[in-house]
């Protein structure tokens, strides 16, 4: 689909009114964005080579069709997700969405779901993408060596400190979303991977709010 001849983007409205949308944690609730961008791709490190330059054009025409949501990570790219989402966070109100977890180790991925590094991390990212909260920080991978309520219990220390609204985690069991459930006392969000052609639907009315992320 080309977004410049397709009618739909002209007046698209990134929040939905569907009830099915609002997340609510805590003392927040917000209107999900339908469509989001993810910068995974755009990182232009192991995921396509993408070029700077095409990354740009392609964050640019998004926020022209007003989609201004963007799914970011400190691990894409080595910080390079961080380095073009910064081009614009001084010219436009985004809705941000962070996943920590992980890191680079040279050429190797390390998981890091400690209470130190994910605050750190989230610290560091928010210093160079120039924003004062992130709308989620979500964890990108449960740690093996780290207890997973740890790991949350970071996150939602920093909602307390003000640097983020929501909440979430990525690549969980059903069981860990119970276990997240009754730890919290809130709903968490979810990522999966969806494909139109086969979709997911293992978490749905299972106690968390999805977000699904295209599968190529």
């Amino acid at each position: 689909m080309n977004p410049n001849n397709h009618n739909f983007f002209q007046n698209y409205n990134p929040f939905t009114d569907s009830k099915k949308n609002t997340l609510v944690q805590g003392n927040h609730k917000k209107k999900l964005p339908i469509f989001w961008l993810g910068m995974w791709a755009l990182s232009g490190h192991k995921y396509g080579q993408t070029k700077r330059k095409d990354a740009l054009e392609c964050m640019e025409l998004a926020i022209d069709k007003n989609i201004t949501a963007f799914d970011t990570s400190p691990f894409y790219g080595k910080g390079e997700s961080d380095t073009l989402l910064s081009l614009f966070t001084k010219k436009k109100n985004l809705f941000i969405s962070t996943k920590i977890g992980l890191e680079w180790d040279k050429n190797t991925v390390r998981h890091c779901g400690s209470k130190e590094k994910i605050k750190k991390h989230v610290y560091q990212s928010l210093e160079k993408l120039n924003i004062p909260y992130f709308d989620i920080v979500q964890l990108h991978w449960p740690d093996p060596k780290v207890p997973l309520e740890t790991s949350i219990e970071a996150i939602l220390s920093l909602r307390d400190e003000g640097v983020c609204k929501f909440w979430g985690a990525c690549n969980i069991s059903k069981k860990s979303v119970e276990t997240l459930h009754s730890m919290t006392h809130e709903t968490p969000l979810v990522q999966v991977k969806h494909n139109v052609l086969n979709p997911c639907s293992s978490f749905s009315n299972k106690g968390a709010y999805v977000a699904y992320r295209s599968e190529e």
